[in-house]
């Protein structure tokens, strides 16, 4: 093996070597001597740039499920006209019509999405489709019902006296 004039007898390139025989510093100045600063400034640009150009629907986070309710408005309709005989028409439809009504503002009012359900003649529920999450607003509608017409009830016999 024949030496070159600028190795040493280890093997060690000696034009690359500062006086105390040490190799100089890298340039660019290195980061945690694997990658240059300017290449790691230039890759962080680059990576923010993509990002602010990105489509924003992917950053977009998931909107919340819509609030739901439910009730069996028809069953409460019956169920307050067949409690009541003796109730004129007229009267019967004001009361549960806007108890009825009342109820379903409420819910609208807070936010809520209010599907009307039935049952079918063998006793099965039928609604196309309730998320995860819906209130029953059955019972509420009922007793909305029974108290209003207990009210008129009350009201129209003090009216009969």
């Amino acid at each position: 093996m024949t030496q070159s004039a600028h190795e040493s007898p280890q093997g060690i390139d000696l034009s690359r070597t500062t006086s105390d025989g040490r190799e100089p510093e890298p340039h660019p100045p290195r980061v945690d001597g694997r990658m240059p600063v300017l290449a790691m400034a230039m890759l962080c640009s680059a990576a923010a740039l993509c990002g602010a150009a990105a489509d924003h629907r992917l950053f977009q986070p998931t909107p919340p499920a819509p609030k739901v309710a439910f009730a069996e408005q028809g069953a409460v309709v019956l169920e307050a006209v067949l409690g009541q005989p003796n109730m004129p028409n007229d009267e019967a439809k004001r009361v549960v019509g806007d108890t009825l009504r009342g109820v379903l503002k409420k819910y609208q009012r807070d936010g809520y999405l209010v599907i009307d359900v039935t049952h079918s003649r063998d006793g099965q529920l039928l609604v196309s489709a309730i998320p995860s999450g819906a209130v029953d607003i059955t019972a509420e509608m009922r007793a909305s019902v029974a108290h209003a017409i207990a009210h008129a009830s009350s009201s129209s016999s003090a009216g009969a006296r």
